[in-house]
């Protein structure tokens, strides 16, 4: 079917230039914001996560390994559980412990922890830890005798770490620990020692 149309043809309202091209522009705007707003929903999520507030209470996993032993590599798993007392300080309790089949320890603490605001994702913090650690270690000393040891000894542990809040409730961490123990419980590769430095890395959880 044709339809006919018996007026005037110049009467017919014509689209202008701006007209046109802002009717073909409308759905790229329409992604554009929507892509803007996305990515800023994405910046400042990070954020709230940020703002450790009192009340707040926390569990951590965390581990490392280490290949400067005397036997084979040493891995070390730790758990912490804390509660934040303040706005961005932290108290809690530790457990961990250590094994190359050379030498075992397990380590108890309590800790406490001071979180520095950057006010985005990263948060800068420092622990500092004290508590009883049992060390349990076979060498072989320069006589060529097999020894077999075990320590109980006070350890304390300063750690500076940095954490990357996924969101509110899940944070990446990674920290060192320096640690200094009464008696020597710490296995290295060509002697034991009371000093030691761990490089660890883990996950925390907030609620």
């Amino acid at each position: 079917m044709r339809c006919i149309y018996s007026g005037d043809i110049r009467s017919i309202p014509k689209l202008d230039r701006s007209q046109k091209e802002g009717t073909q522009m409308l759905p790229r705007n329409w992604q554009k914001g929507l892509a803007t707003g996305i990515f800023a929903l994405l910046i400042a999520a990070p954020a709230w996560s940020q703002n450790l507030l009192h009340g707040t209470k926390e569990i951590g996993l965390s581990g490392g390994i280490d290949f400067d032993t005397s036997a084979d590599t040493e891995f070390n798993f730790g758990m912490t559980y804390g509660y934040y007392i303040l706005d961005q300080v932290e108290v809690g309790g530790f457990i961990s412990i250590r094994d190359n089949d050379d030498s075992q320890q397990l380590e108890t603490s309590v800790f406490g922890q001071y979180d520095f605001d950057l006010k985005n994702q990263w948060v800068p913090y420092v622990q500092a830890r004290l508590g009883w650690a049992r060390g349990e270690v076979n060498y072989i000393d320069d006589m060529g005798i097999l020894n077999d040891e075990d320590e109980d000894a006070i350890i304390g542990t300063l750690r500076p770490g940095i954490r990357y809040h996924l969101n509110d409730f899940v944070a990446l961490d990674l920290n060192a620990d320096l640690q200094y123990a009464s008696e020597e419980i710490f296995d290295e590769v060509d002697e034991i020692n009371d000093t030691q430095i761990l490089l660890n890395w883990g996950i925390r959880a907030y609620w």
